[in-house]
């Protein structure tokens, strides 16, 4: 049973910036939604008693900590995020927008920006695709496979795929890219969102918060 449109699952360290990730999801979307926050700290005040903030204490690796969250979830969707960064105005509404209609094997694929500017190339399809980065590349990822670091993702579909693989793989970018490429091989249908949804603060080197 959902109760909740979507569940938004957040490995946290940096407890000073869960009030701004919050209130940025509250713009962003007009449905019923949860914050789950899986993390060794405790939540702010202004975020203690809220009904839909769940707080789930845990020492292991942030991917690990999606994992948890995610068996906790209920919402008919699920999307996950940073704490170093916030939702765009707007940004999930335009995501269940598209996918009004469609099956649950449809996931949208969320674009997003690093650094206080817009990198141009961040809003293009093709830098979104596995190979076409040196890190992501390789004779074993299967061609124009889209990545996904953020989106919309049915919870039913993670369920069925066994989520995030947290025993091979604890950095999140290498996970991430897993479960692309396994959702894509089962048969998954993705929309890549034209509108960012996501910022963060990721900048070159360790000039940002992302990075450390």
């Amino acid at each position: 049973e959902n109760k909740y449109k979507i569940s938004l699952l957040c490995p946290g360290i940096r407890t000073c910036n869960w009030i701004k990730a919050y209130e940025s999801i509250e713009k962003s979307l007009s449905v019923s939604f949860e914050v789950i926050f899986v993390s060794p700290y405790d939540l702010p005040p202004e975020l203690e008693g809220k009904e839909n903030v769940t707080l789930i204490k845990s020492l292991r690796s942030p991917i690990a900590y999606q994992q948890i969250a995610l068996c906790a979830a209920q919402g008919e969707y699920i999307n996950w995020f940073a704490d170093d960064g916030w939702f765009l105005p707007g940004s999930m509404d335009v995501g269940f927008k598209l996918l009004e209609g469609k099956d649950y094997k449809t996931v949208v694929m969320g674009k997003y920006q690093e650094g206080d500017k817009l990198n141009n190339t961040m809003e293009e399809d093709h830098y979104y695709i596995l190979n076409n980065h040196v890190q992501s590349s390789g004779f074993f990822i299967p061609e124009n496979t889209w990545m996904l670091n953020v989106g919309l993702v049915s919870r039913k579909i993670l369920y069925e795929l066994g989520g995030w693989d947290s025993i091979n793989f604890q950095v999140c970018p290498i996970a991430y890219n897993d479960l692309a490429i396994r959702l894509q091989k089962y048969g998954c249908t993705f929309i890549p969102q034209q509108e960012m949804m996501f910022a963060c603060t990721h900048l070159p080197g360790l000039a940002g918060d992302h990075g450390p």
